[in-house]
């Protein structure tokens, strides 16, 4: 005669706990503190004080300004400061042309230059410009060439890069 299975017996440890008891929620004020409730004293008779000397001192905090590094001379500026260049393809048959982006609104990866020519022939001698944009091949630069004479000519020839 076949023996009959043993029944399943359930530890405490298997049975379902039930979700512990929730917290209230906390109120808090837009930067994210709580709320605390301040409870103000009346002013004793002598004792009270302008409140302008009492306020906190204005603190103007500083604006965080995006930084790029030139591809040329591999320092950092900021992103205003610095030129945009974007591959943009033609077609077929075609070089894969480099274009100026002074916008910064064309679409693809981007790599950052000073509008100086040491620093844009820094970047040839060096070829970074392919490795920064992550293209093979030559690339048609003679935008680039022309919008960086250009802009360097309009200055006068001063370089501001610092290079």
């Amino acid at each position: 005669m076949p023996r009959a299975p043993a029944p399943i017996l359930r530890t405490a440890s298997c049975l379902p706990r039930p979700s512990p008891p929730r917290r209230p929620s906390r109120v808090r004020d837009a930067e994210g503190r709580r709320e605390v409730e301040v409870r103000r004293s009346q002013p004793r008779a002598g004792r009270t004080v302008d409140s302008s000397v009492v306020g906190r001192p204005f603190v103007a905090r500083s604006v965080a300004v995006p930084l790029r590094t030139c591809v040329g001379c591999r320092q950092r500026a900021a992103k205003p400061d610095l030129l945009r260049l974007v591959v943009v393809a033609d077609g077929e048959g075609h070089a894969p042309r480099v274009v100026p982006d002074p916008r910064g609104r064309l679409p693809g990866r981007g790599a950052y230059l000073h509008r100086d020519l040491g620093c844009f022939e820094q970047a040839l001698r060096r070829r970074a410009l392919p490795r920064a944009l992550r293209v093979a091949g030559p690339l048609d630069l003679t935008d680039v060439r022309a919008y960086v004479g250009a802009t360097e000519h309009g200055r006068g020839g001063a370089s501001t890069s610092g290079c």
